[in-house]
């Protein structure tokens, strides 16, 4: 997944103004260091050839899909008109999406959106389904926060090392529902297709691909995510390139079927008690990646983040030291999570009360 990153990496430099001068002395130029990301780049894409090599990555694990309104009526639109100059721009993009297995056609549907060609920086077309005079007003929103600008500058703080790792066509590195492909169909004059991955343009495709990200990359300090760029910072060299290295390989090991790491239960099991806040984060952020795979996770470190309080002293106590030995035992004894497949078999366990119903 992932892939063709285009990466940059900056380096702050300090400037000392002799400051008991009231003008500013005329100094000579000094240039920078050199930056080490060409070889760092280079070994980057030596060790994670899948996430930098050509063609369109797989979100794997993933699966995009979107729900309509009850009051939905199917819309059809004939295709649009293509200026003569992007006839064969547009012609070849459709075939380029049809070679990648991004769409594929198909003979007839009750829905059908005319395309919407976006011009690019570098003179190349995006073709995207306008889908606001079609299935947008009836799609039910999807609800997910995303990053603001308080966040990313809290994230910012401290570093001296950047790196953006822009993804390629991120959208459409996710799968998408084929339930769901008949509602996005696009029609040009090539005729009726439909996306097999999930396309721009629909209102729900930031906050689907923003939630999946959030998850992936959850737990990495110095990260964070904003659609189809990842910010990785880090307060030295040696700390950013650490960093990186775990976002990459974070992506490279997204998989479907997703199971805590076994190579990150020795840290876990052989983690000493926490002499201090500090620690204590260092811990709970670790933990809390794995919290999908802990039932009831929440509950058993309520006394621990007690202690992250600002107006609670530090005293480990016996409580303390219970939730701590119980979140190790949790995550080595936790199993397998995987995406809900309707034509596996299941057992459903229910709790019935008066004003609610439990389903598990």
């Amino acid at each position: 997944m992932a892939r063709n990153f285009r990466t940059a990496s900056k380096q702050r430099s300090r400037r000392n103004p002799d400051i008991k001068r009231t003008k500013l002395k005329k100094t000579t130029r000094v240039d920078r260091p050199t930056s080490p990301w060409k070889t760092l780049g280079t070994d980057y894409a030596k060790r994670y050839p899948q996430l930098f090599e050509k063609g369109i990555g797989t979100l794997n694990g993933y699966e995009a899909r979107i729900t309509l309104r009850q009051d939905a009526v199917p819309k059809f639109h004939r295709p649009r008109p293509v200026p003569y100059a992007l006839h064969s721009k547009v012609d070849e993009e459709l075939d380029r999406l049809q070679q990648e297995g991004i769409i594929r056609q198909i003979n007839r549907s009750e829905w059908a959106s005319p395309i919407v060609i976006v011009r690019k920086a570098d003179r190349s077309i995006r073709v995207c389904g306008d889908y606001k005079v079609s299935v947008n007003p009836y799609l039910e929103t999807e609800c997910y926060p995303m990053p603001n600008t308080q966040e990313l500058f809290s994230t910012l703080a401290g570093g001296r090392v950047f790196t953006r790792l822009d993804m390629k066509q991120a959208y459409q590195q996710m799968k998408f529902s084929p339930d769901s492909q008949v509602y996005l169909t696009i029609n040009t004059s090539k005729g009726l297709f439909v996306y097999t991955r999930m396309p721009f343009g629909i209102t729900s495709a930031p906050s689907i691909w923003q939630k999946a990200m959030d998850e992936i990359l959850a737990g990495i300090p110095g990260c964070i995510c904003y659609l189809d760029d990842i910010l990785v910072v880090g307060g030295s060299q040696e700390e950013h390139d650490q960093r990186l290295d775990i976002v990459l390989d974070r992506l490279n090991k997204s998989e479907k079927g997703l199971r805590p790491l076994e190579s990150k239960y020795g840290a876990i099991r052989e983690a000493p008690q926490p002499q201090n806040v500090t620690q204590l984060k260092s811990y709970l952020g670790l933990l809390n990646y794995y919290g999908r795979f802990l039932p009831n996770i929440s509950t058993a470190l309520q006394p621990l983040y007690k202690l992250l309080q600002k107006s609670m002293p530090w005293i480990w106590k016996k409580s303390q030291q219970e939730a701590f030995e119980k979140s190790k035992e949790k995550l080595l004894n936790s199993s397998c999570l995987t995406h809900y497949d309707w034509q596996n078999h299941y057992d459903s366990s229910v709790t019935p009360r008066q004003k609610e119903l439990g389903l598990v």
